[in-house]
């Protein structure tokens, strides 16, 4: 947290930090942001929850205030993107920013179509040496695919 308050005091456009993290310093952080905008995470590296409890950790984070919500789970079955990806109409409902999508190769799909129904960016790497999370593409893959599917 010192990291990141340090950040926000030079200045940076964006800080990340984990829902995880102590609830009063998370609180704090997003008390004092200035102008930073902070990214609040959620990562389920184990599996991808029920719509029902996605939706329910969507609305407590949305109480935190942060700017900008990044829920990503990983995808045991296809349907799993389509659990995640149902909460970026959810939030922008709410007139809340989101990242919503799913890692691992079934994940895939979700960070294709998660930028064309309104989620506020995805992530992709420069190249396939520099993933950072199972199932991201490169940005010539994302590239690629969003022109064949225009």
């Amino acid at each position: 947290m010192e990291i990141l308050q340090r950040a926000i005091d030079l200045g940076m456009a964006y800080v990340d930090v984990e829902m995880s993290s102590a609830r009063g310093l998370l609180h704090n952080l997003i008390k004092n942001k200035e102008e930073t905008r902070v990214i609040l995470s959620f990562h389920d590296f184990g599996g991808t929850p029920s719509p029902g409890a996605l939706r329910a950790l969507c609305g407590r984070m949305m109480g935190y205030g942060a700017d900008v919500l990044k829920i990503v789970t990983f995808a045991r079955t296809f349907e799993d993107n389509l659990k995640v990806l149902s909460l970026i109409p959810y939030a922008r409902e709410r007139k809340q920013e989101i990242v919503a999508f799913c890692m691992g190769e079934k994940g895939k799909m979700s960070r294709i179509f998660a930028p064309l129904v309104g989620a506020a960016w995805m992530y992709a790497s420069l190249d396939r040496k520099r993933t950072s999370a199972p199932g991201q593409l490169t940005v010539l893959e994302m590239r690629e695919i969003w022109e064949r599917l225009r």
